[in-house]
């Protein structure tokens, strides 16, 4: 039964406004890992030996950088899940049951995965050249040492 106060414009608004907290995370994010990412590796070139292992720090870094870039993946699936909610409800007919419904459970199997998503083309360019370069980075301390 459909209700008589229902209005497509305001449950549409709820919907976006979900998007955009979605989106404001995702890019909230970013701006955490480049900050973090800027003043952990100035810590690390600043000091001759962090806990006696300079290659520990290193691990954290990396460990740092995998967490946000995860968490970066997820709410950008979140941000589509809730986009095709969005059109699902931009599209439906009047006799729409489930009035200012949020249920995303429908879309959810349908989106790709957070592993996936991490190497998007949106997400991708930001994690991935700051993972190497701390990898490239270990990799050159290995061979200092070794040398």
């Amino acid at each position: 039964m459909k209700d008589k106060d229902y209005n497509i414009s305001v449950h549409l608004g709820f919907i976006q406004n979900t998007i955009n907290r979605m989106s404001e995370h995702s890019s909230k994010c970013k701006n955490w890992v480049l900050t973090l990412f800027a003043a952990l590796a100035a810590f690390f070139f600043s000091s001759e030996k962090i806990c006696g292992n300079n290659f520990i720090f290193l691990i954290m870094i990396l460990i740092v950088l995998i967490v946000f870039w995860g968490l970066d993946a997820y709410y950008l699936k979140m941000e589509r899940i809730f986009r095709r909610l969005y059109d699902k409800v931009r599209f439906a007919n009047d006799e729409t049951e489930n009035t200012y419904d949020m249920s995303i459970e429908p879309f959810i199997k349908d989106e790709q995965s957070v592993v996936r998503i991490m190497f998007s083309k949106s997400i991708c360019p930001v994690y991935l050249p700051l993972v190497l370069s701390v990898l490239l980075f270990m990799l050159s301390k290995i061979f200092l040492e070794y040398r």
